[in-house]
């Protein structure tokens, strides 16, 4: 491989997993360029005093283009795998109207008021035969929602979920948001009803499974999930570092481009700074999987800022005495506004190494402001929320604790913001830089997922 490299912008795992497509698939010779002085992105692990924690607490998923799911499968052995399928693939809950439901990750109307949920459900079967947007071509999510469930539902349900979690009303929000908290079904009826009401395709496509673990093999999504059975998801970036290499990839920490230079509608260089000094690198194009921002600053254009500011949002890691009182599920969402709790995660339940020591770790994500809170102040509050919450039992004692800071700030899925980063994007593309491809998570195309980001760049790579 003599050609100037690609050079691959970002090393979170979007940006890891496409360079190993580009340099083991493509055969192309590959850089990659992280301002960070990690890799890994939402990722990483961090080590406590009291044991490993991953700094973004998920559970990846297949992206559906064989490529790229063996291309995760490959860089651990197959033995060194938890594959999660079937029923068991993404075991999640909720916390509706004061309830923890372990059957359903999406709010159930049977907990409403009596004559609520009659006009609920009425609604929503009225709705079966009617033409709704699709989640692409709604205005809001106020649209989204009516439209699918009536006025009631949106009113009674999402418009309380919206406030607690982007504190906006829906008809702000972009529909997009409802890829991000999962809004877009909602359980209706008892199991058997369930499967009746869901043979209709308009109502299957709104209505949820109550029993999530004895959903029928015919309702069951035919991708996995996968997570090490070596707790910690740094234990695949290690992986992914090592299977670069192999490859003869670059990889360039605490390094910042500063510089690009263009001819001819194409982009011949980069100027970086690295620890070592200034270097100038030849390019045969550029992989861009990072926020726009920061490429705009070295293109100097003037871009819109998102106007609706991010909610402060804290990552608190317990490690308790015994295990939370929530079953088999591995996270669930709070959708209740009585709390501060937007997700529960309890690791050990899909990666059972994460109890090894002893101790049951679980993570509480909240909205909760820092400039208000100490991290103590924010551990005491957390713990007297999930305690009313029934997440623990009265008797669980708190061995240790940690509070971190979130990769990201909670994102605000807000019209106005999903359009900032589509002017944002267009401003680039409009430079006409034939060479520059961008490939980053992008919620006003409805790229959230790293599934969803890989599964669009295959015809991107498939270029270089």
């Amino acid at each position: 491989m003599t050609a100037d490299p690609i050079i691959v912008v970002g090393a979170g795992p979007a940006g890891l997993a496409q360079a190993l497509y580009l340099a083991r698939l493509r055969g192309r010779r590959v850089m990659v360029v992280e301002q960070q002085a990690d890799i890994g992105g939402n990722w990483a692990s961090v080590r406590t005093p009291w044991g490993l924690v991953d700094r973004g607490v998920l559970i990846p998923h297949e992206v559906g283009v064989s490529a790229f799911d063996e291309l995760f499968y490959e860089v651990l052995p197959h033995a060194s795998w938890n594959l999660l399928e079937g029923a068991r693939r993404d075991i999640s809950g909720n916390i509706f109207r004061g309830h923890i439901d372990q059957g359903s990750l999406y709010p159930d109307l049977r907990r409403l008021e009596r004559h609520e949920y009659a006009r609920c459900r009425a609604e929503i079967i009225s709705r079966a035969s009617g033409q709704r947007p699709g989640i692409a071509d709604a205005r809001s999510l106020h649209e989204f929602l009516s439209c699918r469930f009536g006025p009631s539902t949106t009113e009674l349900v999402h418009r309380l979920i919206s406030e607690k979690f982007w504190r906006l009303p829906l008809q702000q929000m972009s529909a997009w948001a409802g890829k991000v908290v999962h809004v877009a079904r909602v359980v209706l009826d008892s199991a058997e009803a369930s499967i009746e009401l869901k043979k209709d395709p308009l109502l299957d496509a709104v209505i949820g499974y109550p029993d999530q673990l004895r959903i029928p093999a015919s309702m069951q999504s035919s991708r996995r999930a996968f997570y090490p059975k070596k707790f910690g998801l740094s234990t695949v970036i290690g992986a992914f570092r090592e299977a670069l290499a192999s490859q003869g990839v670059e990889l360039l920490t605490s390094t910042a481009i500063v510089g690009i230079h263009t001819a001819d509608k194409r982009i011949g260089g980069i100027d970086l700074a690295t620890p070592a000094g200034p270097r100038h690198e030849a390019a045969s194009a550029v992989l861009w999987t990072s926020p726009l921002a920061g490429l705009g600053k070295i293109l100097q254009l003037k871009f819109p800022e998102p106007p609706d500011a991010p909610i402060p949002h804290r990552v608190v890691h317990l490690f308790l005495d015994r295990a939370p009182n929530t079953g088999e599920l591995y996270w669930l969402w709070s959708y209740d506004g009585s709390n501060s709790i937007t997700r529960f995660t309890n690791y050990a339940a899909y990666c059972p190494d994460a109890a090894s020591g002893g101790t049951f770790p679980v993570c509480v994500e909240t909205h909760i402001d820092p400039a208000r809170a100490d991290d103590g102040a924010v551990v005491a509050q957390v713990e007297k929320e999930i305690r009313e919450c029934g997440l623990i039992e009265a008797a669980t004692r708190i061995v240790g604790s940690a509070v971190l800071p979130a990769v990201r700030v909670f994102p605000i899925s807000s019209i106005a913001n999903c359009d900032a980063l589509a002017k944002q994007r267009r401003a680039v593309e409009q430079l006409g830089l034939q060479n520059l491809l961008l490939s980053n998570q992008d919620i006003s195309a409805g790229r959230f997922y790293l599934a969803d980001i890989l599964a669009a760049s295959v015809p991107l790579l498939e270029e270089l």
